[in-house]
């Protein structure tokens, strides 16, 4: 029996996903539209691709959607690829979009995360925090199996801000 590995497909609900037992809770799964990415929502006249936001990796030159996940036995937060550059190092380990990151070296990709609201999306600063030979655990999509990969993520350098202020753009120094 296959078990989804998402709560909820869209990036404006991850607010309410920070709280797990709300998101598995009946009340706000009714809540959640089911419409496709880039179908009109009825009641709004939105198209639900304004919401669907994606945090932007410079060091794994990739897009990630936080997401709360759950596998038999573990309930996590992950993050879904959601695109990925040509020169993307998660390429380099046979990632495609749609599989899920849930750590580097170790380390939650969720540690740190904060939401961006002007933005709408969940900052992930452990995303820019790794260079050299990364370990990187991932999820293939549809799948429970949980696999440890090694990319080289390039020389400690430094890295543009995918945001604005402090000089917009300016480049910060990875730690």
């Amino acid at each position: 029996m296959h078990r989804p590995l998402l709560h909820a497909t869209l990036a404006f609900a991850a607010v309410a996903l920070s709280s797990p037992a709300l998101a598995q809770s009946p009340a706000f799964q009714q809540q959640v539209p089911q419409q496709a990415v880039g179908q009109p929502i009825p009641n709004g006249g939105q198209v639900a691709r304004q919401m669907m936001s994606a945090h932007r990796s410079n060091r794994l030159k990739a897009e990630f959607t936080l997401q709360w996940m759950q596998i038999p036995n573990f309930s996590f937060w992950g993050a879904r690829i959601t695109s990925m550059d040509q020169d993307s190092p998660l390429r380099q380990i046979g990632l495609q979009l749609g599989d899920v990151v849930t750590r580097l070296d170790g380390t939650r990709v969720s540690t740190g995360k904060w939401w961006d609201q002007s933005r709408g999306v969940w900052a992930l600063p452990q995303m820019e925090r790794h260079f050299g030979r990364t370990q990187i655990r991932n999820i293939r999509s549809g799948t429970t199996l949980v696999r440890n990969e090694y990319a080289d993520l390039g020389p400690r350098w430094q890295v543009p801000s995918p945001y604005p202020g402090g000089g917009g753009g300016t480049p910060i120094i990875v730690p």
